[in-house]
């Protein structure tokens, strides 16, 4: 039994499955730092922009509820005013961060700013107008003025929600696909890893048994008598 070395051929079999079972695990923690890669990428850019543009437009509407309701009591209102102070800050907040986003086409970006400024102006002229006690002229700049910027902030609202939209379903998709991608893989890598470690199991374990089979078959032979019997292996060890 010369080439019958069991304890080298034990450890080298256990050292590949063991390194098969690492190489498993490393590639299963990558795929999975990967999936958490995407899910922070989509919180962070379409979920965060659309979370922007949601705001904005929440505080336009408060805003703008503040205003008609200082023109119908036909004052300036200090809780109102407050109020519509807060929201405008709330507003240039989410503006900046949009900007800071850089995932939304830039010109939409651009023209829903300019629509928001234009309403916080002629928010800011009808304020003056009802402090100056001309409750008249700020109902008809509510008329004629506001209600229609308003209209277009909304269009523009809607058309930046499209743009989320978009955003947040091509992110979902293509997430989704490299992480199907990842499982095949993943299996593909785990089933070759198994066929490898049983093909190896299978080698050594007969190298170590036939060698034994054949001894135990030639001393069942001398108990039968049959006193000729040979091996051809010779070894030092086991």
């Amino acid at each position: 039994m010369k080439n019958l070395k069991i304890r080298t051929k034990l450890l080298v079999s256990f050292g590949i499955v063991l390194i098969l079972t690492v190489i498993v695990s490393i590639f299963s923690i990558l795929q999975l730092r990967k999936a958490n890669s995407n899910l922070d990428e989509f919180m962070e850019g379409a979920v965060a922009a659309d979370d922007a543009v949601k705001s904005c437009r929440i505080a336009t509407f408060i805003a703008a509820k503040d205003v008609r309701d200082m023109v119908i009591q036909g004052k300036a209102d200090a809780d109102n005013l407050q109020s519509i102070e807060e929201n405008k800050a709330s507003i240039e907040a989410n503006l900046k961060k949009l900007h800071e986003l850089d995932i939304l086409d830039k010109e939409q970006v651009t023209s829903f700013e300019n629509a928001l400024n234009d309403w916080m102006n002629i928010a800011d002229d009808i304020v003056a107008e009802l402090k100056a006690g001309d409750a008249m002229a700020a109902a008809e700049s509510i008329r004629t003025k506001c209600t229609p910027t308003l209209d277009k902030v909304i269009s523009e609202i809607n058309t930046l929600n499209e743009g989320t939209g978009t955003i947040r379903t091509t992110t979902m998709n293509e997430s989704v696909k490299e992480t199907n991608m990842s499982m095949i893989v993943l299996l593909a890598v785990t089933g070759i890893a198994i066929v490898v470690a049983m093909i190896i199991c299978a080698r050594v374990t007969r190298t170590i048994v036939y060698p034994v089979h054949q001894v135990e078959d030639a001393m069942a032979g001398l108990s039968r008598g049959e006193m000729a019997q040979s091996l051809d292996y010779e070894s030092a060890d086991e």
